[in-house]
């Protein structure tokens, strides 16, 4: 259980399933900083007509992804990813450079 989460039900003297509310706030943040790190941030960009342009993550250019968000009754939020990378990952050194980028 995350820290933030674990302090809520201390201070409310609670369980997590009492504050769904909170969980769920806490889960899509860290859950968007997460997307951020891994497929890249999205911006606006003016010059492809407002559209949301996206930079590079850890994994470098991707072409597409997709995530499901399970939420369960007995247990924190999760989610489940598939990404299709630009190009893909064919060696050990490839995957020694992305795990320095992945934070702690």
């Amino acid at each position: 259980m995350w820290p933030e989460i674990k302090r809520e039900c201390a201070v409310k003297k609670c369980d997590r399933s009492d504050i769904p509310e909170f969980v769920n706030r806490v889960f899509k943040r860290k859950f968007d900083l997460f997307l951020e790190d891994v497929v890249g941030k999205a911006e606006k960009s003016s010059k492809h007509n407002g559209k949301y342009i996206r930079e590079a993550g850890i994994f470098g250019p991707i072409k597409w992804f997709n995530y499901s968000v399970e939420f369960q009754q007995k247990g924190m939020p999760h989610c489940h990813i598939l990404i299709s990378l630009e190009t893909p990952i064919t060696s050990a050194e490839q995957v020694d450079e992305i795990m320095e980028k992945i934070p702690n």
